[in-house]
């Protein structure tokens, strides 16, 4: 059986192929067949555009809504002394599902205090005795679960001044 050969006729609207030694005939139908591809391309165009559109509108609806916004507590953090023993308990609600992490860059933190989440409390403690005066700032981060709904992350920055 020779493969082959093979006879292609064209015509405007119709590629027309006859296989003569397996005695088949394909039509094929070119130029519907850029069409579908085209539409095919404009509706997953317009599916991206939707799925854009109603993600910006569910983040603006996250944005503005204050009731999923994590709240860090106190609003402002108490002066400290150098060579006095320091502390400031910082707390967290708001969240719908319990923090696993909460904390600043220890960089950030002013020489001799060191901070500890504590878990079960859902605080964070600033703790130790200062060794250098100075304006310290410092952002208090916090990252909560996500099971049935999505994990809240949040941030508060505070000034911390050492005397």
């Amino acid at each position: 059986m020779n493969m082959s050969k093979c006879q292609v006729k064209h015509n405007e609207k119709f590629k027309i192929v006859h296989k003569t030694n397996l005695a088949s005939l394909a039509i094929i139908s070119a130029p519907r067949r850029k069409k579908v591809v085209k539409m095919k391309k404009s509706i997953f165009i317009i599916i991206l555009f939707v799925l854009a559109l109603v993600t910006f509108s569910c983040s603006l609806v996250n944005i503005s809504s204050n009731s999923d916004v994590l709240q860090f507590s106190p609003d402002k953090l108490p002066d400290g002394q150098v060579g006095q023993a320091y502390k400031a308990v910082i707390s967290l609600s708001n969240q719908r599902t319990p923090a696993f992490n909460m904390g600043a860059d220890k960089d950030s933190l002013p020489p001799g205090l060191t901070g500890i989440f504590d878990q079960e409390k859902q605080t964070y403690t600033l703790a130790g005795t200062p060794t250098r005066a100075g304006t310290f700032s410092l952002t208090v981060s916090a990252l909560c679960y996500g099971t049935n709904v999505s994990g809240q992350s949040g941030e508060k920055e505070y000034q911390l001044v050492i005397k």
